[in-house]
């Protein structure tokens, strides 16, 4: 339950920000990169970890998340001469792809981070103690240089919704619109849902109220109510032996104990 309320990249962003690359293609390795850099992939002098990027000359080393192994692009001028993947350890090459595709490094789309550096400076970030400011102004500094850093899942509402009024993605938004999701205990789940969301807003006002996050924080996850909307293109099928009408509850706010049919 907790992996369907975790917001993710929605699948048209997703798509915009993969390449798919193939032996004979023309790219200029100087727009490549930049294009990468600004989707949060960082340079590095070997590359080793996903996420990493280098070029020499006319090859081009990246390790998408997800992927094995990463990649060596070697290209003649502008023109793709070979794809190959290589152990990030002894860093010589393997075996020979025809065709790829890379997608960004992680979740959060951070070519949008001007847009989202903006909410978070429009927060009143004075309110917090000293060294919760001085964390604040270090994820901002990050954010800024396009820096990887631990916890950043919990800043990604800064990055939704910057272009529309939609709602975060989750992964129900990944599946065909023709196949039925099937919940084992659609009520269980609810009731989880529900009970995630109370303990977690109960934190989150913990930590404004001690002057650690400014107020007006978003929530860095999606409430019951908002994954049944994602799912309304689907049939959803209830496994469990009972026969509730979930979706006509309103649970986002509700508490475990208070939970109930309307």
């Amino acid at each position: 339950g907790r992996a369907l309320l975790q917001p993710t990249m929605a699948p048209a962003d997703y798509a915009g920000a993969t390449v798919r690359l193939r032996r004979g293609d023309e790219h200029a390795i100087d727009a490549l990169i930049e294009r990468w850099v600004a989707m949060g992939y960082r340079t590095a002098p070997t590359v080793e970890e996903p996420g990493e990027l280098n070029r020499r000359g006319g090859i081009l080393d990246i390790y998408p998340p997800g992927d094995e192994l990463p990649l060596r692009i070697e290209f003649f001028g502008d023109e793709i001469d070979s794809l190959r993947r290589f152990d990030p350890i002894t860093q010589r090459s393997e075996a020979q792809v025809r065709e790829v595709l890379v997608g960004p490094p992680h979740e959060i789309a951070f070519w949008r981070r001007d847009a989202a550096l903006a909410q978070m400076r429009a927060l009143d970030a004075d309110v917090l103690r000293r060294e919760a400011r001085d964390e604040w102004d270090a994820v901002v500094d990050k954010i800024a240089n396009g820096e990887r850093f631990e916890g950043r899942a919990l800043y990604a509402p800064f990055f939704w919704g910057l272009e529309s009024a939609e709602q975060p993605s989750s992964l129900l938004q990944y599946l065909p619109a023709s196949a039925p999701i099937v919940f084992s205990d659609m009520l269980l789940l609810a009731q989880q849902a529900a009970e995630q969301h109370h303990h977690a807003d109960e934190r989150r006002k913990a930590h404004i109220d001690a002057g650690e996050l400014p107020p007006d924080f978003p929530r860095p996850y999606l409430v019951w109510s908002e994954l049944l909307a994602q799912g309304a293109a689907q049939t959803l099928v209830n496994f469990s032996n009972n026969d509730l009408d979930i979706g006509g509850w309103d649970v986002a706010g509700a508490q475990p104990q208070s939970l109930a049919l309307p």
